[in-house]
C-alpha cells in the first residue's frame, strides 16, 4: 500500500528536479532469413532524477573478452510507466541522458510513485 502524500511529493520532485532524457526500448518486429529475431526501437521522452548517491557514480574496472575496461553504474528515478523486458533474450533498454547512453539492467518500484532504474554506461 502506498501513501498518497508520498506519491504527490515524488511527482513534485520530478516536476522540480526532473531532467529530460530519452528511453529507447526494443520490440520484436519479425525474423530474418536465418530465423533470428529482428527488433524495432521505440524512443520516448521521459523526465528523470539522477541519483546523488556517491557509490553509483564511481567508475570501476570490469573484465571482458577484450580485456579490462572502465564502466560506471548509474541510478535514476522516473515517474513514467516502465515494463522491464526479459534481457536474457531481448536487447537491454537504453537511457540517453546528457548525451551519454546507459544500458538499463535493473528496475524496481520505489513504492513512492517513482520507478528506480539502474544501468551501466554503454560501451561504444
Amino acid at each position: 500500500m502506498t501513501i498518497p502524500f508520498k506519491n504527490n511529493m515524488a511527482l513534485r520532485m520530478i516536476d522540480k528536479l526532473g531532467e529530460p532524457a530519452v528511453l529507447v526500448e526494443f520490440a520484436v518486429s519479425g525474423q530474418d532469413s536465418y530465423g533470428d529475431d529482428l527488433y524495432t526501437e521505440t524512443r520516448r521522452d521521459v523526465e528523470v532524477i539522477p541519483s546523488t548517491a556517491t557509490n553509483t557514480r564511481l567508475p570501476f574496472v570490469r573484465r571482458g573478452e577484450l580485456g579490462n575496461y572502465y564502466t560506471m553504474q548509474v541510478e535514476y528515478f522516473m515517474s513514467d510507466v516502465y515494463e522491464p523486458p526479459n534481457t536474457a533474450v531481448d536487447p537491454m533498454p537504453v537511457l540517453i541522458h546528457d548525451s551519454l547512453e546507459y544500458e538499463i539492467t535493473e528496475s524496481e518500484n520505489a513504492k513512492n510513485g517513482l520507478i528506480r532504474i539502474m544501468g551501466y554506461r554503454k560501451r561504444v
